[in-house]
């Protein structure tokens, strides 16, 4: 697994959202994610990413509360997805757009890079994405357990 880093994107009241950089690498994985869909010309990817910004927005300001994201893979897990729902749309000819979360909390989030595809291109970067999601969790997790041991 790759080194990472956990960069501040959004402090709020509501909720703290951090996004991931790999170490030696200049922009994270949130910045690489929207240099390359911000710009869309499909029309269902641009409102997908209308409804990402959107999510992010609701999120700072009230908490990463899990009505906001699609579960990827287990509960336990905490890998989820932005956004929640997307316009129906003829997935042979265009993709979805997710953005991929560790939800630590109502009031901890770290945001990932994301991906977007057609049917069966979408099944290989989608598996990536959660692939190296769960890994992190799972880093998260043993890092949380050997804290709380720390403090006993």
């Amino acid at each position: 697994m790759k080194t990472i880093e956990f960069v501040p994107l959004l402090l709020t009241e509501a909720t703290d959202i951090f996004t991931i950089r790999s170490i030696g690498h200049k922009d994270t994985e949130f910045r690489k994610f929207l240099i390359l869909f911000k710009e869309s010309k499909d029309p269902f990817l641009k409102e997908d990413m209308d409804r990402i910004l959107t999510a992010i927005e609701k999120i700072s300001q009230n908490g990463a509360l899990e009505n906001y994201f699609r579960i990827e893979g287990k509960i336990t897990d905490r890998v989820c997805a932005i956004p929640l729902l997307v316009k129906p749309r003829d997935k042979s000819k265009h993709g979805t757009l997710r953005l991929y979360c560790i939800r630590i909390s109502d009031t901890l989030l770290i945001i990932g890079g994301g991906a977007a595809g057609l049917m069966a291109a979408y099944g290989a970067a989608i598996l990536n994405y959660t692939r190296m999601f769960h890994c992190y969790n799972r880093s998260i997790g043993s890092c949380h357990s050997w804290r709380k041991k720390e403090k006993s």
